[in-house]
């Protein structure tokens, strides 16, 4: 019992306090802090925590959400490469990979200043980035959307922003990407991988999310 009064399926009333199960919104704020209160974890689910090492990585089984955050953290690569995702329809068997199977627009600023837009609309996988700055830790940000609807006008889609670091924490690499999945299905897994060498640290933490 808080001095709010049971919290749960049992009657709000405290012969404590008096309360009555009338919450105002002081109390319906100090409720919510303490996570009494409203949604918990119910709109987000931590899926997987991925660290990277070995040739590739793939993450799959995401479980019919419809929306997806993804976070890599200081992804590192052995040799200069850009990062790259693809998605699997068939539940994880395999990834597709077809000619042109992917659209996206990248944008890139450069630690020269240099501004390049990239602009692929029939691609065998979706890059994060570019292969500048390649083997530096890469930091990014992914919101995957319509997962779970196979509707051919609701593809697959998303939004990318990364930012390359050096040691010292100079930025040496930033940009964002558009993309979308061009054909139909329900998503059921994603695959990242380096387009050369292996993957030497960092790790993909991947959060499904109810809207």
């Amino acid at each position: 019992m808080s001095n709010f009064g049971i919290i749960g399926k049992e009657n709000t009333q405290s012969s404590a306090t008096g309360n009555q199960g009338i919450f105002n919104p002081t109390d319906v704020y100090k409720l919510t802090i303490d996570k009494k209160y409203g949604f918990t974890n119910a709109a987000y689910q931590l899926l997987s925590v991925t660290e990277l090492s070995g040739s590739s990585t793939s993450i799959t089984g995401f479980g019919g959400y419809g929306q997806y955050l993804i976070f890599g953290s200081g992804i590192t690569v052995s040799e200069d490469a850009k990062l790259q995702f693809r998605i699997s329809t068939d539940g994880g068997a395999t990834y597709n990979s077809g000619a042109s199977d992917y659209d996206f627009t990248h944008r890139e600023l450069n630690d020269q200043g240099t501004i390049a837009t990239t602009k692929d609309t029939g691609e065998d996988e979706v890059h994060i980035g570019t292969s500048s700055e390649g083997t530096q830790p890469t930091d990014f940000v992914m919101e995957c959307h319509h997962f779970d609807d196979g509707d051919s006008e609701l593809e697959s889609a998303g939004l990318i922003e990364y930012a390359k670091c050096d040691v010292n924490g100079t930025v040496r690499d930033m940009g964002f990407t558009h993309w979308f999945y061009n054909s139909t299905g329900v998503v059921g897994g994603i695959q990242f991988l380096p387009t050369a060498g292996t993957f030497s640290g960092g790790s993909i933490h991947i959060y499904g999310v109810t809207i």
